[in-house]
């Protein structure tokens, strides 16, 4: 099918708006789309057969899905679970009939990775929440009426929602309303990718034989032409005839014209597209199966970076979305809900272990502090805390200029109970 000028115009334009404006059907912009550079048209769903694609949204749509959620209620400087809130087990459990919490916020990540935004439709009956219902970005158009209020239009229903009734997570964006798509972004490194992808297919598919011409001496009509093509082709093509000795018949002669896959520095430009998505979605490659700079001294570290750095964005924003949207004016500042990164950050055992053993000795974890952290059942009396005796404060060495008599015998027998004489 061919266009005029302005038809492919109207088709670039199309593409770029398919995205950031889900009202243009994205069946049609992957049709008559703009192509990258490579030939490759990307598109939200396409792009998941690019397997470092489909690996980030796996690990960050997972992991966020993952995590406990809950909300939680303020007691002074304090905070405790808020398991008799109404909404506690929407939030927790079960937000619609349809889908668990973790189904429900993986799906709301992987929409805001692949088209920039995560939408959820509050359901009320009355003032009262009655589950949230997860829509495709491609289903919702997001905008701003003449008097600055915030509508999302459900596409090709008519139907309007405000902004009170609708969960929003938007990616990196301009304007705070509506989130750039890390596809469009990122369209022609996707491409690249996915180019590369193919063309290794491709070659393995064809023996591992690259493109070349056959050379015959005499003058060949149309039909011995194409019948020496076929026959070549029936005879050496494919994965399964690779390795296989060519017999050149007639003074024939074979000449290969295409780079080889090593000039062309395949298996590099492949793992600088890897690369290249890791970086897009801030995520450390070994995440997404890059083991070539991950070591057992540094994949540690890396995991935590990548909680702190990575994670921890999406979880404020779908903490702070739901607290704004969820509770009524009198519970905001009492009431939040907090998705708990704690699991994610807990290191291997000697790690845990070391870190417990100084919050117990210097007062600032428990005996069930550190049993709750590690999912275990609490014990009586388990909520004392320790207080080193051989220290005290600045103001009374400042009111004294030396411990107390009280101080003295404290300091004596903690040297005596730890065998210091």
């Amino acid at each position: 099918m061919k266009f005029s000028f302005l038809q492919r115009l109207s088709n670039i334009w199309a593409l770029s708006r398919s995205i950031e404006n889900p009202s243009v059907p994205l069946s049609m912009a992957g049709i008559m789309g703009n192509p990258t550079a490579t030939g490759k048209t990307v598109t939200p769903e396409n792009a998941l057969s690019f397997s470092a694609v489909w690996a980030s949204m796996q690990a960050i749509g997972g992991d966020i899905g993952s995590l406990p959620i809950g909300i939680y209620k303020k007691d002074g400087s304090n905070k405790a679970t808020a398991l008799d809130h109404k909404y506690y087990n929407l939030i927790h459990s079960e937000p619609n009939p349809q889908m668990t919490a973790p189904v429900f916020y993986q799906g709301l990540m992987t929409n805001v990775l692949s088209w920039g935004n995560g939408y959820a439709e509050i359901i009320r009956k009355g003032a009262i929440i009655k589950q949230f219902n997860l829509h495709k970005s491609s289903e919702i158009t997001p905008y701003r009426s003449d008097k600055g209020n915030i509508f999302y239009k459900i596409n090709g229903t008519g139907k309007e929602i405000p902004a009170r009734d609708m969960i929003h997570i938007p990616g990196l964006s301009f304007d705070g309303l509506v989130g750039k798509s890390p596809i469009t972004v990122a369209r022609e490194n996707i491409g690249l990718g996915l180019a590369l992808q193919e063309f290794g297919n491709r070659f393995f598919g064809n023996g591992a034989n690259l493109n070349g011409v056959l050379e015959h001496p005499a003058t060949l009509s149309p039909e011995a032409r194409k019948n020496v093509k076929e026959s070549w082709q029936q005879t050496y093509g494919g994965l399964s005839k690779a390795q296989s000795t060519a017999l050149l018949e007639e003074g024939m002669k074979y000449t290969s014209i295409s780079i080889p896959p090593e000039d062309a520095q395949f298996l590099q430009t492949r793992q600088f597209s890897i690369d290249d998505i890791a970086r897009i979605y801030r995520i450390p490659p070994h995440k997404i199966g890059d083991l070539t700079r991950s070591t057992n001294n540094n994949i540690e570290q890396q995991s935590i970076e990548y909680v702190v750095d990575t994670l921890n964005n999406w979880v404020v924003r779908i903490e702070k979305e739901f607290d704004r949207k969820i509770f009524n004016e009198n519970e905001k500042g009492i009431y939040f809900t907090k998705m708990n990164l704690n699991s994610l950050l807990r290191g291997d055992i000697k790690s845990r272990g070391n870190w417990y053993s100084q919050g117990r000795q210097w007062g600032w974890f428990s005996i069930n502090d550190i049993l709750k952290l590690e999912d275990m059942n609490t014990i009586a009396n388990g909520d004392d805390r320790l207080v080193p005796l051989n220290m005290t404060t600045v103001e009374k060495m400042k009111m004294n200029g030396q411990p107390s008599k009280e101080e003295i015998g404290k300091i004596v027998i903690f040297l005596k109970e730890h065998n210091y004489g």
